[in-house]
């Protein structure tokens, strides 16, 4: 009898445990992988206009999708519109800061820095939300680069990439691989 009750219990127990594991797969997340790169036109806005060592503010011009890889190959020579902002102080959050409608493709910026600023070039980096049609929003990261040419126009290129996140099939992997080895060994103990 004894035997019994123990048997059903570790029959519930693998029977909980398998059904968690496939509950896992069935909801896990499918993140974002991969990187976008962008060029185009910008101006500098707050301070003088003439160069970009006084610039708070960035407005945009024509852009485009230079480079993609990943999930988002497919967005290489489409438009993409990026929203003006304020980086000095910052206007965050900029929702979207680019966004690629063709495709479903955008990304919110949460926060930005001024990693160099000079007369000719301007450096940013932030980190945001990327999201695209049939994924989940996932964590990324933005740099931009300005740059002045001779003072009459400013191009840039920017790119975008997504922060790893652990994959819910290697925790199912580990949980049935623990799960085995507990069921070898008692099954060797008893």
């Amino acid at each position: 009898m004894k035997i019994s009750v123990m048997r059903h219990k570790f029959s519930t127990v693998v029977l909980l445990a398998i059904t968690m594991a496939f509950g896992t797969v069935n909801a896990s997340a499918v993140p974002i992988d991969g990187a976008i790169g962008f060029g185009g036109l910008f101006n500098p806005t707050g301070g003088a206009g003439v160069d970009l060592s006084d610039a708070t503010g960035l407005t945009f011009g024509f852009s485009f999708v230079s480079a993609a890889s990943g999930d988002l190959a497919a967005a290489v020579g489409e438009n993409v519109f990026f929203s003006d902002f304020d980086f000095d102080p910052a206007s965050t959050p900029v929702t979207p800061l680019w966004d690629i409608p063709t495709l479903g493709y955008s990304f919110d910026l949460l926060d930005v820095n001024v990693t160099g600023q000079t007369a000719a070039a301007l450096n940013l980096e932030g980190t945001g939300i990327m999201m695209a049609a049939g994924f989940d929003d996932t964590p990324g990261e933005w740099v931009f680069s300005g740059d002045s040419v001779g003072g009459v126009f400013f191009t840039f290129s920017s790119i975008s990439t997504t922060t790893p996140v652990a994959e819910p099939g290697t925790a199912l992997l580990l949980g049935l691989g623990l799960l085995g080895m507990g069921i070898v060994r008692r099954r060797r103990n008893g």
